[in-house]
Parts: C-alpha cells; structure tokens; sequence
C-alpha cells in the first residue's frame, strides 16, 4: 500500500474513534472499583480476556488509547502485535524496560505482562490483536522445517515457560524485507473490511511472520558473525546438525578455532539455547524422521541418533513431542 493513501487511512480511522480526545482521557472518580482493578490488587496485574474483541474475525486491530485499562499492568490470553507507527514509547514486558520508536514492532505471547507509558504528543500506537488458535496455525508455517534459529523464534514467542515472552523487531532490522507492507495490509484490511478481509488478513499475517522470522535470522547472522570476526552462527549450528550423532562442544570448538567456554557463551547468546539443548533438538528431529519413515525398531533408533542411554532418550524424547516413540509412530 502506499504510504501516502496509509497515512490517510490512519487519519480518517483517527477521527472516526476520537483518538486525539482520547489520548488526553481524564478518569473520573468512581465509587466502585472495576473488576481489573480488583484483579490488579490480588496478583499485580489483570488478565485481558479475548471476549469482544473476536466477534467476527480471529484478528483484531486497535489505536492504543490513554485509558486506565490500557495503561494499567496486565496480560492477554491472546496474542499483540504492538507497532508504533509514529512517535516513541515505553513498553515494560516483564519487569523489562523496552524503548520503542517510529517503526518498531513488538510481538508479545499470552504469558508476557505488560505495560505502555502514557501517549505522549502526535505519537500513534497499533495493537494487532490475534486469537491464539489462529497464531499458532499461522505460525505452523515457519515451523515446517528444522533449522533451530528460526524453531528458537517461534519458540520464544508462545511456548510455555519461555524465558523471554516478547520479541522486538526494530525497524532497522526488518526495514529491507516486505514486513511493512504486510503489517500495514492487515491494519488497512482490518479498518477498511472488504469482502474476505478476514482471509485477507490471516493470510497475510502468515506472509508477516515469514518476512519477521527471515529478517530476525538475517540480523542474528549479521551479528554473530561481525562479533565472531568469521563464520556466522548458522554456519556453527549446521556444522552441528551434520555431526549430530557424536559431535562435542570440544571438537566442534576446534573446529571453528574457539575456546569450548566462548563457544557455549556464543551459542546462548544468538540461539537461545545450550550445545546440549541443540545436540538435543537435533537428534530428536531425526529420530522423529526414522519413527516416521523407516521400519527400524526404536533400539537401532536410539544408537544411531546418537543416544547410549535408552532410557534418557525416552525421557526426553516425551519431554520434547509429548508422547513415547511408539506412540508418535503410531499417531
């Protein structure tokens, strides 16, 4: 869309909901205290339930407005995509401070508690609000594959018990991709409803987390691999994939001429995970493969993924799918 015709969209879309009387809300004083104000009492923050936001489609945007629910610590039991389209804000996610500026889009999961500072001067803020049955389908998509850098994205932003329960995209790091021109797709087909918007929007919020997910693995590489002064990260983790079976921290340290210590410290730091976590991810994704394709009994499975404790592989391999390896076969 052009940015022209965008900027005009947002304007009437501005002054159809009042946002500029809105930005500048002065509550009134109430006798009784609003069910998330009691909720925010008990625990600290308030849960935003998705009832009314999804009445006739799985996506939902909004301007983020200057009203106590909205600048009040809470979380979802959906998915927000937070896009700043002019201006500057404060997100705090976690106890995290995040500066976000013109361009910058934050997506948070359902476990993420957040707040926005106050809206400030000409700065206009879009919550993209998504069911999560239809992000986990859509993200079904850039999970289709085995390369851990992008499983670690996904991973990071709606597996339970993350570390991390947002990822931020600043617009230096996605502003070379199409991830604009989806983002702000969804935004027009969602304020404009044309027939199938619905379809319309879904289908290019699966196109958005594409463009996302290769922009954030692009930047990862950049990173990695000007602080490595040689290979980049994906180049040490596919050196581990085709070794998986009996490669070490130790030899795949010799191989790329590090200290095992700056090499584990390496690894966390743009992957998220330990060599063991990806060894793990590795040899469980091939033994899935096996389970899937071949005939092999679950023994030969074991010792040639790499596995000399039959038993530790059981534990973890239902630790990773949910289920035994005879059970994932058979599904």
């Amino acid at each position: 869309m052009e940015q022209k015709k965008f900027y005009q969209l947002i304007q009437n879309q501005l002054e159809q909901c009042n946002y500029y009387k809105n930005i500048n809300f002065k509550p009134t004083i109430k006798e009784e205290k609003e069910y998330w104000e009691l909720e925010i009492e008990q625990q600290g923050f308030f849960v935003l339930k998705s009832n009314g936001w999804f009445d006739d489609a799985h996506i939902c945007v909004n301007f983020h407005i200057n009203v106590p629910v909205a600048l009040s610590l809470h979380r979802h039991d959906f998915f927000e995509i937070i896009y700043v389209y002019q201006g500057e804000i404060k997100n705090q996610v976690d106890g995290n401070l995040i500066e976000m500026h013109q361009g910058d889009i934050c997506l948070l999961n359902a476990n993420a508690i957040h707040q926005i500072s106050k809206i400030e001067g000409e700065t206009i803020v879009l919550n993209i609000l998504i069911e999560k049955s239809l992000f986990e389908n859509a993200f079904f998509y850039v999970l289709n594959g085995n390369e851990l850098i992008f499983n670690f994205f996904a991973n990071s932003l709606y597996k339970k018990n993350q570390e991390q329960n947002y990822m931020l995209f600043p617009l230096m790091m996605y502003q070379h991709t199409d991830a604009l021109e989806m983002l702000q797709k969804i935004i027009a087909e969602s304020f404009t409803k044309q027939s199938n918007y619905q379809t319309a929007t879904e289908l290019t919020t699966i196109l958005l987390f594409l463009e996302l997910t290769r922009a954030y693995r692009s930047y990862q590489e950049r990173e990695s691999a000007r602080e490595l002064n040689g290979p980049d990260i994906s180049q040490i983790v596919q050196y581990i994939g085709e070794h998986y079976q009996d490669v070490t921290v130790e030899s795949t340290a010799k191989q790329f001429n590090y200290h095992p210590n700056s090499l584990s410290r390496i690894l966390k730091k743009y992957t998220g995970s330990t060599f063991s976590d990806i060894i793990q991810k590795f040899r469980i994704n091939a033994a899935k493969d096996y389970l899937e394709h071949t005939t092999m009994s679950i023994d030969e499975i074991v010792s040639l993924v790499g596995y000399a404790n039959k038993s530790y592989f059981y534990r973890i391999f239902r630790e990773e799918t949910g289920m035994s390896p005879a059970e994932f076969r058979k599904k």
